[in-house]
């Protein structure tokens, strides 16, 4: 089961996965730098991309799974979430690049969501399987009015970004409750009197 480390486990194979295409490519790049995992109202930090997670959030329309029972305990099922991203461009660092170098590492990162739909948490390799470590990715077609709102939130001006969905992240529950079987039942007969006698 997927333990309380697996949002930050989630985050860092996104991390993970972008960084490496990009850094295929690090012709575009012209530096080290390239994404980090970090808040977009952080400032004076050197990186092209930032990775952030904006929002977390349960799966009701998933349904929910049925205790399991074991022993003298019931174990209640685990969570699904979908974790909310937000990729963007980082105009703050001190080691600035060019406007053409800035795009196409924003273009690669972006063609790598897009290219891969699933990916497994555990391997952090693009995956068709389903289990309880592969997730999917897709791309939230926020309007540019919507994005505006998100960064007003961070009190800063609109960056060039692009939100998406990861899901379903798996949480597992250490909650379970202990429950009372039933071992033995005592039954007790007794004649009614009041019924009617046969001739």
């Amino acid at each position: 089961m997927a333990e309380f480390t697996i949002i930050s486990d989630t985050s860092t194979t996104i991390l993970n996965m972008l960084q490496k295409k990009i850094h295929e490519n690090n012709a575009l790049i012209g530096s080290n730098l390239g994404i980090s995992l970090i808040s977009p109202s952080e400032s004076n930090v050197d990186y092209q991309l930032g990775l952030y997670l904006y929002d977390v959030r349960e799966l009701a329309e998933y349904g929910r799974t049925a205790p399991v029972i074991e022993g003298n305990f019931r174990i209640h099922p685990p969570k699904l979430l979908e974790l909310s991203y937000m990729l963007f461009v980082n105009h703050r660092g001190q080691n600035r690049i060019d406007a053409t170098t800035e795009q196409n590492i924003f273009g690669c990162a972006v063609q790598t969501i897009y290219d891969t739909p699933t990916i497994n948490i555990i391997t952090l390799e693009p995956s068709s399987e389903q289990s309880e470590e592969t997730v999917r990715l897709s791309v939230i077609n926020h309007t540019f009015e919507d994005k505006v709102k998100i960064w007003s939130a961070f009190q800063s001006p609109h960056r060039l970004s692009v939100c998406f969905n990861v899901s379903p992240v798996v949480l597992s529950s250490h909650r379970k409750d202990e429950i009372n079987r039933v071992t033995e039942a005592i039954v007790t007969a007794k004649q009614n009197t009041n019924a009617p006698q046969r001739k």
